[in-house]
């Protein structure tokens, strides 16, 4: 018989709890643990927002924790720690850098797990180091993720990235039963017909509202009537003020203050405005988004991880009025594309960001560091581990290659979740990592494609499938997936969604119609959905991409020099010659051919420059025949096969991939992610991960000249190089990392498990 679930105490600690952001969300979470049937204490000094806490039924305790010396600090520490032995608290978890003091010394010898959540950036010093030492460490973006990595050296096996939400229910509630829009402009001093831009937000550096004002009269210059709100107070308020009447637009401002009525502000704006040129994850854009305003934002923090510029909102570079004056006047004068990417929004709101899921991560989170900290606690009510199902991931082997790393990472992520995947595979070196990160291995002959063999498996699969009780199968290749079908309608009558992901294109017969006839299709890119689409025509609605994604944590930027010395001495590279490197198997479509008739180009102007293949296929013989003939042998070294492509990634200056078609690439995204200058082919899906000039560069594929071009244009400005490498990665960050990739993914599972 299994237990009784149990409820948890759960102590939250922040400053204060006047309006912004961290005090929207630790109202958000105390809420919500205490209706999922959790017992939730707030400490604060109070504020603003205490009377909200207190009517919802959650208990808080004033204490001064808002105060930043030393004495005071352990004074408060020591009331914590009594405050959380009398009450059995489970978890101590602080908001901003002083809680998180006070929180550090008080768990010191408890039983309770000490939890930190990284809100925004923090300057690197000793202050902030507190921090880092949490049990765990939620950040509420990617950006703020790799920022307490790089800054702060937070171990990245204590992070988790856990977005924020919002109650879309009670957005809903707020924006049906707000205010007419009229009646709170005639409130504010504003004519019904004008039209108006507004923002929320603390009145800080931070959140350049000097830019906004700039932006707003650049914006009047075109639209007279305009009118800004902005919504909010703090240290800059009285130099807002001034600089508003500076630019001759303080009778068309509105300051409102705080105010605890935001739906009501939002329904009197037609766009929502965000000018920061820092932000972590902005709650203020969340309720824009529930509220259906359209939104222009800066392309800072995490906000790319909540709006896609183009689709859901647009985006500009920060601490740039003339830009962000373009993108709201563009959602003022064209009410139908603003339309549209407000709906698109409130769609990614519904998917991403809610706040059912920021509490099931966060709880998640919870018990991972309970029974790190105890050992068995038991099941927890509304714990991940007691809703969320055993997973099946099949694949045919567990070689090297990419399709095998998005199953690793992809289980890897959903076991930090709380579902119990397992994963079905004819094996391959790579089990290892898998049963080293904990997750069970079944080996079946799941790869070989004649028909006898697959239906001979269709049983074991079966029995599979019933003895662990599974809940969910996910197909990642043909072979399996036709397996798994077979197997599924010989399951009764107990409903189990089968999920399939289209890793790349394929040949238009019978047999790929297997991967569009699953509950829920997957696509690594654009490109391969639109094949699927145009070939195989399954609903479009059923089909839905999730790019590959990888960890930012694969770099460690401060190893690369030693990394690149160790193989300089073991390759016999001289340390002035620049290194051009790709990693593809070595086939036809790989087009290591035209890097090799390219290299003779490049060494013509660049003759200290050495090229290295990595990888094994049946070309070689002819690769190397080929280079000996242009000979440039002794300048194009190949490889084989390596298990350490990830540190000699670090060895090349520019990394090339010469592909006729293409996926996602995980070795892309990998070079991205290691600040590589990239040249690459303009196929498949890479160019919706790279933008020619920005973050890379892209040619034609089949083109020689082309990529030799690019290879020396590189090599020839190195300035070019290290721009477009920096934002090769931080576009990795912000829209390609596992985390992504696994939330994603499990927003499929969440909807057929439903």
């Amino acid at each position: 018989m299994r237990d009784k679930a149990r409820s948890l105490k759960i102590m939250y600690l922040l400053p204060e709890l006047n309006v912004g952001g961290v005090e929207t969300h630790v109202l958000a979470m105390s809420e919500g643990m205490r209706k999922a049937g959790h017992e939730a204490i707030v400490v604060s000094n109070g504020g603003a927002l205490l009377p909200r806490l207190e009517a919802s039924g959650v208990r808080h305790i004033t204490l001064p924790i808002h105060k930043k010396s030393p004495a005071a600090v352990r004074k408060m520490a020591g009331a914590v720690r009594a405050i959380a032995l009398e009450e059995g608290v489970d978890i101590v978890h602080a908001h901003s850098r002083v809680p998180a003091w006070v929180a550090h010394f008080a768990s010191k010898g408890l039983r309770s797990a000490f939890i930190i959540t990284a809100h925004g950036q923090y300057a690197p010093h000793l202050g902030s180091s507190v921090m880092t030492k949490g049990d765990r460490i939620i950040c509420v973006s990617e950006v703020i993720r790799e920022h307490m990595r790089e800054s702060l050296g937070a171990d990245p096996a204590k992070m988790r990235v856990v977005y924020n939400g919002i109650d879309i229910e009670a957005a809903e509630l707020s924006v049906a039963n707000r205010r007419p829009g009229s009646e709170v402009r005639a409130e504010l001093g504003i004519p019904e017909s004008a039209p108006v831009i507004g923002s929320v937000g603390r009145l800080t550096i931070a959140k350049g509202f000097r830019f906004l004002l700039e932006a707003f009269r650049r914006l009047r210059e075109r639209m007279p009537e305009a009118r800004a709100l902005i919504v909010g107070d703090g240290p800059m308020n009285k130099e807002l003020s001034q600089l508003a009447a500076e630019l001759g637009v303080a009778d068309r401002v509105v300051f409102t203050g705080v105010r605890t009525d935001v739906y009501d502000l939002l329904g009197a704006m037609d766009a929502y405005v965000v000018s920061s040129v820092f932000e972590g994850f902005p709650m203020g854009c969340l309720e824009a988004m529930a509220a259906r305003v359209p939104i222009a934002a800066t392309n800072v923090g995490g906000i790319p991880e909540m709006l896609e510029d183009g689709r859901a909102a647009l985006l500009v570079e920060p601490k740039n009025p003339e830009a962000l004056a373009d993108a709201a006047r563009r959602l003022l004068e064209d009410r139908r594309f603003a339309e549209g990417v407000a709906s698109q929004a409130r769609e990614d709101l519904e998917n991403q960001f809610s706040q059912r899921k920021m509490l099931d991560d966060t709880l998640g989170i919870y018990c991972e560091a309970l029974r790190e900290k105890r050992g068995y606690v038991g099941p927890v009510a509304g714990a991940p581990t007691a809703d969320k199902p055993r997973a099946l991931l099949t694949l045919p082997e567990l070689r090297v290659g990419g399709v095998e790393t998005h199953v690793i990472d992809l289980a890897v992520g959903l076991k930090e979740k709380g579902y119990i995947p397992l994963v079905v595979s004819f094996g391959g070196k790579l089990v290892e990592k898998l049963e080293a990160a904990g997750i069970e291995h079944v080996k079946m002959p799941v790869h070989v494609k004649s028909p006898i063999p697959i239906f001979k498996m269709v049983g074991p699969m079966r029995q599979i499938i019933e003895d662990r009780r599974i809940e969910l199968v996910h197909a990642h290749s043909r072979v399996p997936a036709w397996i798994c079908s077979l197997a599924l309608r010989g399951c009764g009558s107990r409903r189990i969604p089968f999920v399939t992901t289209c890793h790349s294109t394929y040949s238009v017969h019978a047999g790929s119609r297997v991967m569009v006839g699953s509950d829920g299709m997957l696509a690594v890119s654009e490109y391969v959905r639109r094949h699927m689409l145009e070939h195989f025509g399954p609903n479009p609605d059923d089909i839905r991409t999730v790019h590959n994604g990888v960890s930012p944590d694969i770099y460690d930027e401060s190893r690369e020099e030693e990394i690149r010395n160790r193989y300089r001495a073991e390759l016999g590279i001289s340390p002035s010659s620049k290194v051009v490197g790709m990693v593809a198997s070595l086939t036809p479509r790989k087009g290591y051919h035209h890097l090799v008739g390219a290299s003779a180009a490049v060494l013509k102007e660049n003759p200290d420059t050495v090229f290295l293949g990595v990888g094994g296929g049946p070309q070689l013989d002819e690769l190397e025949k080929q280079a000996r003939e242009l000979g440039v042998s002794e300048r194009f070294r190949f490889l084989g096969v390596r298990n350490d492509v990830r540190d000699l990634l670090c060895l090349f200056d520019i990394f090339t991939l010469a592909s006729a078609s293409e996926g996602l690439p995980y070795v892309i995204l990998e070079a991205m992610c290691m600040k590589r200058a990239i040249v690459t082919t303009d196929v498949g899906g890479i160019p919706e991960a790279l933008e020619h000039e920005n973050n890379g560069l892209l040619v034609k594929p089949g083109d020689v000249a082309q990529l030799a071009g690019g290879i020396n244009r590189l090599l020839a400005d190195e300035a070019l190089a290290r721009r477009i490498a920096a934002a090769a990665r931080q576009t990795v960050i912000n829209s390609f990392t596992v985390s992504r990739m696994v939330d994603k993914t499990e927003e499929t599972y969440r909807k057929l498990l439903a």
